[in-house]
Parts: C-alpha cells; structure tokens; sequence
C-alpha cells in the first residue's frame, strides 16, 4: 500500500508541475512574453536545457537497457551507454550552437530548404520511428520497474501501458516548458533512488569486489565468447565501435535531441546544457552495470529486462 501510495503521488507530482508550466507559459504569451507550446518560446534556461537532455537518456536506454545487457555481455554493455554520451556530446561540442545559427526550429523545417518537400516528409516519417523507438525504450524499463514493485497486482505488459499513458499526459499538459520540469523531478529521483539503492545492494551482497570475484567464476560465455570482465569482449570490438560510431550522427540529426539546442534561451546554454546533460548519464550507465552483474550472480534465472528493478 505505501509504494502504490509513492508512486500515485509521484504522478500527481509531476502532472501537477506540467499543469503549472502550461499556465506559466499562456500567463508569458498573455504578456507579450516569449512562450509556446512547442518550443517554450526559445527561452529555456540551463538547467532546463540540461535536465531535457540527461532526461532523454537516462531511462530505458540507460538503467534498465544496460543491466539487461550486462546478463549476456559482461561489463562491456556500458558502451551501450557510453556510446549515446559521446553522442551527446559530440552534439554540444560541435553542432548545437550551428545548428541555432541556421534559424530553424526542427530538422525537417531545414531538410525541406536544403532539400525539397519530399525529402522532408521522408525524414519526418523517420524521425518518427527513431522517436517510437526511443519512447519503446521508457516504456519497457516503466514497465519492468512497476511489475517489479507491484508483483501480482501489475504486469510487465500493464506497466508498460501504465507508463505510455503518464509520458503521453505529461507531454500535452505540459509542452516542453512542462517536459523539462518533469526531468528536472526525474532526473533527480533517479539519482537519489539508484545511488541509495546501489548501497543497499552492495552491502546485502557483499560488496562490488565480492561481486566482480564471482562474475569472474562464471562457467558461461558471453554473447561474444569474451570475459564477463573484458570492457569490449563481451560484446565484441566491432559491436562496441558501432555503437561508438554510430552516435554522434544519430544524436545530431534527431530531433528530441536538437530540440534541447532549438529551445535553449542563448547559444551558451545550448552548448553546456548538452555538455552537462551528457555527462550525468555517465553515472546512472555505471551504476546499471554495477545492478547487472548483481542481478546475474544472485538472480541468474530472472527475466533480463527486470536485472535492474530485481
């Protein structure tokens, strides 16, 4: 009863913060202030910028996306994660604050100039999947925390819904001006929760150097063949160079992505806020290795996408 009661309360949180962002923005515009729905009238500060960003990541993709790799590759799945943070980087470092000169608010608004109408609905339609793909990935790891709190009372496949529904209420409500006030709420409950959680961990079983002496025992190979302990063997070199190649251009051209830099209040701000979103994944992509090997050495027959909420 007291975790269902947290987690109601959690949503009514962060619905409620999107329902006040909606109402400061429309109170902006009523003013003759910069404000939209979109956009957030171009006007975001940084640690809003920041918080978007870090957000985006650190989900799916990064705590339950990595402990589940880590079941079949070892160590090695932080490059799964390290991979979308060079990514990011790379994006702050080099394109965000280009990508503001040009006066474009998405990708396809400036794909349609350069390239013409057909070649803009071609990357709508594939910004869409990228998108799809990346909400997929929240979803899941939404769903494998509340069957994993909730045992018996919620599926994997009811949390899965559970949470499309509160990113989808979220998102209307709110706008981006909303969105990032929801990560900045996110974003710091995740923190909290995984670095206390990870003590906990650590401390029922028997610390990080007793769990890396067993995953070294292991008789199984990994996906690759490679040591459980190997930082490419696991996965495989090549696996690891895909990933790591593959980033920079994928974060570049996606729109969740250079929104951060669209709506940034200055060019100083779309430039660090993305530098220090990127960078406070690193842990949270650490600390889900650390839940991986965990779950592989104590729960070795449990479902791979619940090695991080077991």
């Amino acid at each position: 009863m007291a975790t269902a009661i947290i987690v109601v309360l959690y949503l009514v949180v962060l619905f409620g913060a999107c329902a006040w962002a909606q109402k400061q923005q429309a109170r902006k515009i009523a003013n003759g202030e910069k404000g939209s729905f979109l956009m957030a009238g171009k006007n975001l500060p940084l640690i809003f910028v920041m918080m978007l960003c870090a957000g985006g990541s650190i989900g799916g993709a990064t705590t339950t996306g990595i402990a589940q790799l880590v079941q079949s590759a070892g160590i090695s799945a932080i490059w799964y994660g390290a991979a979308n943070v060079i990514g990011l980087l790379f994006l702050g470092i080099v394109g965000a604050n280009r990508i503001r000169r040009l006066g474009y608010s998405t990708n396809s608004e400036m794909v349609a100039d350069y390239c013409g109408s057909a070649s803009r609905y071609l990357m709508t339609v594939g910004q869409l999947i990228i998108i799809l793909g990346v909400g997929c990935l929240q979803y899941v790891s939404g769903g494998a925390m509340l069957s994993a709190m909730f045992p018996g009372a919620i599926s994997y496949e009811m949390g899965v819904a559970i949470t499309a529904v509160a990113f989808a209420v979220i998102c209307l409500l709110g706008g981006l001006y909303g969105t990032g006030l929801a990560n900045i709420i996110n974003v710091i409950v995740i923190y909290v929760s995984l670095i206390v959680c990870l003590l906990m961990a650590l401390a029922q079983y028997g610390g990080l150097s007793e769990i890396m002496a067993q995953i070294g025992k292991l008789q199984e190979p990994t996906v690759n063949g490679g040591s459980w302990l190997s930082l490419t063997g696991g996965l495989g070199l090549l696996t690891c160079l895909s990933y790591l190649v593959s980033e920079p251009g994928n974060r570049i051209t996606t729109q969740s992505n250079t929104m951060c830099a669209h709506a940034a209040d200055s060019e100083k701000t779309a430039r660090w806020g993305i530098i220090i979103g990127a960078l406070l994944c690193m842990p949270i992509c650490v600390i889900s290795v650390i839940f991986g090997l965990i779950a592989k050495v104590n729960f070795p027959d449990v479902n791979s996408a619940q090695a991080c909420p077991r």
